[in-house]
């Protein structure tokens, strides 16, 4: 199983989004970007490019939220997370071995 992009999990993790502040931020002499900073019900949260963000959600203004991970990649999430919660005792020996024999070759 291919493991999702960190920002999916980042915001699966979030829940229900409950703001979105966006800040545009200069960062450079002629150059600037969009900074949002996403709010869960659970207090939760996430900065980062609003650009990464932007093509995981779905923005629609519910009675609890204002923002939702598609239904696709919520699924997607929700399945690594079962994953790797089932194959725990394996991905700890798989990342140990892998340090331990990083540098032979």
């Amino acid at each position: 199983m291919l493991k999702p992009s960190p920002i999916l999990l980042k915001l699966a993790a979030i829940g229900s989004i409950q703001s979105i502040v966006v800040k545009y931020v200069q960062t450079g002499t002629d150059t600037a970007e969009t900074m949002a900073t996403i709010v869960g019900l659970n207090g939760n949260h996430s900065t980062g490019k609003w650009s990464s963000f932007e093509p995981y959600l779905e923005l629609k203004v519910n009675h609890n939220s204002v923002a939702r991970l598609s239904p696709g990649l919520l699924r997607q999430a929700e399945a690594w997370n079962r994953y790797e919660a089932e194959n725990q005792a394996e991905l700890a020996e798989y990342k140990r071995l892998k340090q331990k024999f990083e540098g032979t070759r």
